[in-house]
């Protein structure tokens, strides 16, 4: 099929319920309040190419339930407007990105590369780019997510890892980290495990 533009909403896509076997694919979702919602959607991909740009809040905002969900191979450009790239607050069950060529994202351009909080069971971050925005990755209070798999948080001009509050259950292992204004910083951060280079 052939490729949407969807602009100028509050919500480019809004996605909700069982969706098993549904795809959203090669679409360009830019100047959105929110560019992709995923509200305890389960089973959906997000994959070949999607372009988010300039939405100004979020470029992919996910909560709730979202088991067999996966967001991978998708752009993320805030063009400097977007203040998260991707914002997660008490998803469970939800890929971001992955090992296998094509999985990876790239987040670039926006205050918050990747911000997390809440309770993120059985949720994972692999093998994405999130480069030259203020901060890579935010943890804010955030539990039980795994960051891991040769992320590349660079050349970002904060931090490239800031966590702060409880983190039980929460990893941060194997990525690279550097070239950040600070590369790592764990400011009342207890309970995770974190990466120190």
């Amino acid at each position: 099929g052939q490729a949407n533009t969807i602009t100028a909403t509050k919500n480019g896509l809004y996605a909700t319920g069982t969706l098993t076997s549904s795809t959203v694919a090669a679409n360009t979702i830019s100047n959105n309040t929110s560019g992709i919602v995923l509200d305890t959607a389960a089973g959906l991909t997000i994959n070949g190419g999607n372009q988010l740009t300039k939405n100004t809040i979020f470029g992919l905002y996910a909560t709730g339930v979202n088991t067999g969900s996966t967001f991978q191979g998708n752009t993320i450009n805030g063009s400097a407007t977007t203040t998260y790239g991707v914002f997660l607050t008490g998803v469970r069950g939800l890929q971001v990105g992955g090992t296998v060529a094509g999985q990876a994202n790239t987040i670039t351009a926006t205050k918050n590369g990747l911000y997390a909080t809440g309770t993120l069971t059985s949720s994972t971050v692999a093998a994405n780019t999130i480069s030259n925005n203020t901060n890579g990755i935010v943890l804010n209070t955030a539990q039980g997510i795994t960051i891991n798999n040769t992320n590349k948080v660079i050349s970002n001009t904060a931090f490239g890892l800031y966590a702060s509050g409880l983190s039980t259950g929460t990893t941060v292992t194997g990525n690279t980290i550097s070239g950040n204004g600070t590369n790592i910083r764990t400011s009342t951060a207890t309970g995770g495990s974190f990466q120190t280079s």
